[in-house]
């Protein structure tokens, strides 16, 4: 946007001013047009008469400019496609009135963002000359904050960029690219599900395939020693067959007392009582073998993957504690200056400039304190999580509240014209005004009160 630019707050409501404004810019029909609003995409605006220079007023309440909507979080293809969407209506609305689209603020500082409904409203600049179209600046900042693992919105930001630094630039090359990508999208959708259709058939084919493989190979086996039998299970069938043989010896002595019985009989008896001793024994010392022996050689594997290249257990847990307390007093004796790679078995000196130095904001509340290193420039603080670096849980703070910055070694709060304000030592802080702070200054983001340290 051309001319003086200033930022004003009055009661909830927050304006951007356009100062000096001429005349013929605003009184033309395309001035009129805009004034009387009803364009759709357009943010509200009005015509002020201060000392003899006329003003325009934009209503930007709720509202953050672009670059600072996306200052922290990276454009992904949704954002990106809803954004180059509403460029593209904005310039349909400005044609249907006979509006130059050329007058349209696309620059990334003025244009803004409702957060709360994703939606995008522009600025008409009243300076009545026209010069080129600044959609490349967009274009520029779109390119700059596109997420680059994000391989579709990569794709589209390039191409925009391209479309925006042709001469004979039209929107409509990327509205066709958009519906093309969409009907791709389309189809790639109807294609994954059948796909998923065809791998859900194949997989019940699978299922009722193996369930009757199952069924087979579940039929009884007559054997005593099953091939896959757990060594406890034979432990236990050898106990059944000695119980078994008891039972047989007392029944065998009973029937003996009380009935007669032929030698035949009693040679039979006998034999089946000694066999069923005998076979329990043999199960259940089988049994007990075998387990012993799996389990030594359990116990070896993990006494080799324990011990790594030749080490006992007791000597390598002993090597990784004297490894541990090493790297602990190490660390201790450079006061957190140097870094320790485990990996290498070295130590890497990663001093920090001296002219570096490191702040925080410190939330005060009844009871407690919390710190929270600032680790960047610009540090945002807002409470929507996405989009600033530090998020405050409180109703009074705004999705995008304000930031700090740092310039020449000093440290700077903007308040980005936030609902309910921003206060520095209890003095209010104008809308983008830049403010200098000091190590113990107390901010308050609403009714949220942070020291910074």
């Amino acid at each position: 946007m051309r001319g003086k630019i200033r930022y004003q707050k009055e009661l909830q409501k927050t304006y951007v001013i356009a100062e000096e404004c001429e005349r013929d810019g605003v009184e033309n029909y395309f001035g009129q047009m805009v004034l009387r609003g009803g364009i759709r995409g357009l943010s509200g605006c009005e015509m002020h008469l201060i000392d003899g220079q006329r003003e325009i007023w934009y209503d930007i309440t709720c509202m953050q400019p672009l670059e600072q909507v996306f200052a922290v979080k990276e454009m992904g293809y949704p954002d990106l496609k809803n954004l180059l969407r509403q460029v593209i209506q904005i310039s349909a609305e400005m044609e249907k009135y006979l509006l130059d689209s050329r007058q349209i603020c696309f620059e990334p500082e003025f244009l803004y963002w409702d957060l709360e409904k994703e939606r995008a409203m522009f600025l008409y600049d009243f300076t009545e000359e026209k010069p080129e179209s600044n959609i490349v600046r967009l274009a520029e900042f779109i390119l700059e904050r596109t997420c680059h693992e994000d391989e579709e919105a990569v794709n589209l930001a390039y191409f925009f960029y391209e479309c925006s630094a042709k001469e004979s630039f039209s929107l409509k090359e990327v509205e066709q690219y958009l519906e093309k990508d969409t009907q791709n999208t389309e189809s790639e959708r109807k294609l994954s599900q059948d796909q998923i259709r065809e791998e859900q058939d194949r997989k019940e084919e699978v299922e009722t395939w193996t369930g009757q493989e199952k069924k087979q190979e579940e039929t009884p086996l007559i054997s005593f020693l099953p091939e896959n039998a757990k060594f406890g299970k034979q432990k236990e069938t050898g106990l059944v067959c000695v119980v078994m043989a008891v039972l047989c010896g007392i029944s065998f002595l009973i029937f003996r007392r009380y009935y007669l019985m032929t030698g035949w009989e009693e040679l039979i008896w006998g034999s089946i009582s000694v066999c069923f001793l005998l076979a329990g024994g043999l199960f259940f010392l089988y049994g007990y073998r075998m387990g012993k022996r799996e389990d030594c050689m359990e116990k070896k594997d993990t006494c080799n993957s324990m011990a790594g290249n030749g080490l006992s257990e007791t000597d390598r847990s002993l090597n990784q504690e004297e490894e541990f307390w090493q790297w602990d007093t190490e660390e201790k004796n450079t006061g957190g200056n140097k870094e320790y790679d485990r990996a290498a078995g070295k130590t890497l000196y990663v001093g920090k400039s001296s002219f570096h130095r490191e702040y925080s904001l410190t939330e005060i509340k009844k009871g407690s304190e919390k710190e929270y290193v600032i680790s960047s420039y610009p540090f945002v603080i807002g409470k929507d999580k996405e989009r600033v670096n530090l998020s405050i849980r409180e109703h009074s703070v705004s999705r995008i509240h304000a930031r700090l910055l740092e310039k020449d070694g000093s440290i700077y709060i903007e308040d980005l014209h936030s609902t309910n304000g921003t206060y520095l030592n209890d003095l209010p802080l104008e809308p983008h005004d830049r403010v200098k702070i000091k190590r113990g200054d107390i901010i308050l983001f609403g009714n949220a009160e942070f020291a910074f340290r």
